[in-house]
């Protein structure tokens, strides 16, 4: 029984796991942050390859260099710049 609810925690936190890549943070040639976008069902490297920052229109130019997270680490960098 010990075995099963093991095996059942470890399928659930393998599911969250999979779940958490919800978001992109698309970086700078040097690896700094440039902005956050949703994966719209992408990889995080093709949402980020042609990324710009809203507004400004300063492009990441980094080729998609990019970094996978999730909902509350994108809500967290509110300070950080929106893609488009």
């Amino acid at each position: 029984m010990v075995r099963l609810i093991q095996s059942v925690f470890a399928m659930l936190a393998m599911a969250l796991a999979i779940q958490a890549c919800d978001y992109c943070q698309c970086k700078f040639t040097d690896g700094s942050h440039c902005c956050t976008t949703s994966t719209y069902a992408h990889s995080c490297e093709e949402v980020c390859k042609n990324a710009a920052q809203y507004g400004d229109d300063v492009k990441c130019s980094a080729g998609g260099l990019s970094e996978c997270i999730g909902y509350f680490t994108a809500n967290g960098r509110a300070h950080t710049f929106d893609c488009r």
